[in-house]
């Protein structure tokens, strides 16, 4: 029996190929989008630190407050969206183009 027997093939339409780019799009999906909330809410509260601690040592009689509006947090979501759906394109031609079994097979 050859070590490569059990190597899964692409089928002759290549879905099972297509189905391996298709899952590391979803992947990335489902770590991006997250990702993104993380980063604007970490965004924000660095807004508050810089503000509410910061300042005050630097310039106390200046008295700033800390307020962000929502014309400034939907383009800075949007454009971790955006970021993240160029990410996966990216990564889904590379896997397109790359032959997954010969890839995955053992050079002895």
């Amino acid at each position: 029996m050859s070590v490569h027997a059990n190597t899964p093939r692409c089928s002759p339409s290549g879905s099972r190929c297509a189905r391996s780019g298709e899952n590391a799009v979803i992947a990335g999906g489902a770590a991006g989008i997250p990702a993104t909330a993380v980063g604007v809410g970490s965004g924000l509260l660095l807004v508050k630190y810089i503000v509410t601690v910061t300042t005050p040592r630097v310039a106390p009689d200046l008295g700033a407050t800390s307020s962000v509006s929502r014309g400034a947090i939907a383009p800075a979501a949007l454009l971790g969206v955006v970021a993240t759906f160029l990410a996966l394109l990216v990564t889904a031609r590379k896997l397109s183009r790359t032959d997954v079994p010969s890839t995955l097979r053992v050079v002895e």
